[in-house]
């Protein structure tokens, strides 16, 4: 979570999910660039609460995810003022993100898109950060 965290913190930089998507084609990323205002702002919502539920999790909760259990779930819901459903969410997400960063880290030609993409546009961001 602590690298999901970093990455969250780069993309809040560069500024909401609606500008960091308008530097990106409509049909990258399987479309997201076109989603719909309202779409953009449920994600920015998202990632918001997101990044409120790391703030209330100790570095070890950060560090070891998967290792969370019921108590400190319900621990970091009460602290970060969200449901324990929310919680479970972050972690689910960054299982999901964790398996396709995985996925990802062989495809050479993305990478390399990637890191064009971050060096010739105005996102000022380390490739490196997200694992390529």
């Amino acid at each position: 979570l602590n690298d999901m965290y970093k990455q969250m913190e780069m993309m809040s930089k560069v500024g909401t999910i609606d500008k960091l998507m308008s530097f990106l084609p409509g049909s990258m990323l399987g479309g997201m660039g076109a989603m719909s205002k309202g779409q953009k702002e449920a994600m920015q919502g998202n990632l918001d609460r997101y990044r409120t539920i790391m703030d209330s999790m100790t570095a070890w909760e950060k560090n070891e995810p998967a290792k969370i259990k019921a108590d400190r779930i319900r621990r970091v819901a009460r602290g970060s003022g969200v449901r324990e459903k929310d919680v479970r969410e972050l972690i689910a997400q960054w299982n999901r993100s964790r398996k396709m960063m995985k996925g990802m880290g062989g495809n050479r030609k993305l990478n390399k898109q990637m890191r064009k993409m971050m060096k010739d546009g105005e996102m000022d961001m380390d490739p490196s950060s997200f694992g390529m």
